[in-house]
């Protein structure tokens, strides 16, 4: 006899939280663990019945608010005895002295962002952590994750473009392209997940 388990599809759908309080929409917030604006808090049942109907076996999230909050509704809407994993390697860059302060403070401040994407492997804001350092923990993550059933992982933008972009063979400059929407569903390729 063929469990049901057998019979599922293995597959990996990463999605990237809903929108964050609006007084940090123009701010640096990677490690800052922030919560949702009305509009975030909104969308979260739309995304959250959409994840569900792919029946995920377990949901894992970063553990910041903005992702734990997506994740938790998810697995309410599923309703069964899902499993729901925090796990701190799907967290956003941490861009340190830089979290909190609007773009354009970094930017007149002398500090040149771009050398997170054209330096990855040794460029790291003030107390923050290199693009590299976002590369590694994911993929970390990624390989740690069992190759049956439905995953669902409830991430942050730079996280996920980072994996894809890995995944991908891209180098570091293109990753920024592949940055999903605030709340768009990304299915990894069964090519590197099956």
């Amino acid at each position: 006899m063929i469990s049901q388990q057998a019979n599922k599809p293995t597959k990996l759908l990463m999605v990237r939280h809903t929108a964050v309080e609006e007084s940090y929409a123009w701010r640096c917030y990677g490690a800052s663990d922030l919560g949702l604006s009305p509009e975030g808090a909104a969308h979260v049942a739309s995304v959250a019945e959409e994840l569900s109907g792919h029946s995920p076996d377990r949901i894992y999230h970063s553990g910041l608010q903005r992702a734990r909050v997506l994740a938790n509704a998810t697995a309410e809407v599923v309703s069964t005895d899902i499993e729901l994993i925090a796990d701190a390697r799907l967290a956003e860059l941490n861009f340190g002295q830089w979290e909190g302060l609007t773009w354009d403070e970094i930017f007149t401040s002398g500090h040149d962002i771009a050398r997170l994407i054209h330096e990855p492997e040794t460029f790291a804001p003030p107390e923050g952590e290199t693009t590299f350092a976002l590369r590694d923990r994911v993929l970390a993550w990624f390989e740690s994750v069992p190759r049956e059933g439905v995953t669902i992982a409830v991430a942050h933008g730079g996280t996920i473009s980072a994996l894809r972009g890995t995944l991908l063979g891209l180098p570091a400059a293109d990753w920024p392209a592949l940055m999903p929407a605030l709340g768009e569903i990304i299915p990894i390729g069964s090519v590197h997940f099956g």
